[in-house]
């Protein structure tokens, strides 16, 4: 649920645009709410502020592409400026009997802060061979509003067996920075959380990585929760949160989320999903993960 009110006034709605935001979102209710075009209206997005900058992440035109939409802080009433990404490969799972998509399949977040601009980190989703994968990077946002996409730091991130397994609900969080340090320049982690398969369920099992179907399951193999730390273009290695049986877990990738605060002396994240058990059951399941500053 999301609000497309106000703090003062809130009205509740499920909406796909999922808030980074300390105040209900209130400073970008003219993106959101306006009905004259100057927001993009492409499905599910991101939104975030990055320095000087709101940033929107978002599917773009043609639908296998994804765009960057950037406007300034201090000019409430600019139209956001898109900068297209130059690949054709955004693609997700789509299985029989599914006429939405219910996974989280894009992510944005607060990269980097420096005097010679700001940068954001970006995660979509693509197919590859049948299974899943993630493509992750950074778009500099430059004073102009105008993106620069620094396509030589974007890499893939697949499952251990690219073949077989599949990556899905990719979810960056931010480090939770007021402001950088004095001297301008600041590279806060950036977590990268997903969940891992070691099999992919391309048969026609109508409905499973649906939670509105109540009896299906997908074939998922054995499932993990795992996570990366970015700092600016340098990755850490990848590290297992969690494991579960994949007939005790369907896709509930709406409840895919984290959170960070810092807890001196390190940047601390929480990571946040559910499980549910073959009787419907659910289970709220976080992890806390401390990187050092």
């Amino acid at each position: 649920m999301f609000n497309v009110g106000t703090p003062m006034n809130p009205i509740w709605e499920e909406r796909a645009v999922l808030w980074k935001s300390i105040d209900q979102g209130a400073s970008w209710t003219e993106w959101v709410n306006d009905s004259s075009g100057r927001r993009p209206d492409r499905g599910l997005t991101e939104i975030t502020t990055v320095g000087d900058h709101v940033v929107m992440f978002s599917p773009g035109t043609p639908s296998t592409h994804t765009s960057i939409w950037a406007k300034s802080t201090e000019n409430r009433w600019q139209n956001p400026i898109e900068t297209p990404l130059p690949w054709d490969d955004f693609s997700f799972f789509m299985f029989p009997g599914e006429t939405e998509n219910y996974q989280s399949t894009l992510s944005v977040a607060l990269a980097s802060s420096s005097p010679d601009g700001d940068y954001a980190r970006v995660a979509y989703t693509t197919m590859s061979g049948g299974t899943q994968r993630i493509k992750t990077g950074l778009v500099r946002i430059n004073s102009n509003e105008q993106a620069t996409v620094l396509t030589n730091t974007f890499v893939p991130v697949t499952a251990t067996d690219p073949t077989q397994g599949s990556i899905l609900f990719p979810t960056l969080i931010e480090a939770d920075r007021v402001s950088g340090p004095a001297n301008g320049g600041d590279q806060p982690p950036v977590v990268l959380f997903w969940v891992e398969t070691t099999s992919t369920d391309n048969a026609s099992t109508v409905g499973c990585f649906s939670y509105l179907n109540n009896s299906n399951y997908c074939n998922w193999g054995k499932i993990s929760i795992k996570a990366t730390v970015f700092r600016g273009a340098t990755q850490s290695p990848v590290y297992t949160i969690s494991t579960t049986n994949s007939t005790a877990w369907k896709a509930n990738g709406d409840y895919v989320h984290g959170s960070s605060r810092y807890a001196s002396p390190s940047d601390r994240f929480l990571l946040h999903w559910f499980d549910e058990n073959t009787s419907k059951n659910r289970m709220v399941m976080a992890r806390l993960l401390d990187v050092s500053r």
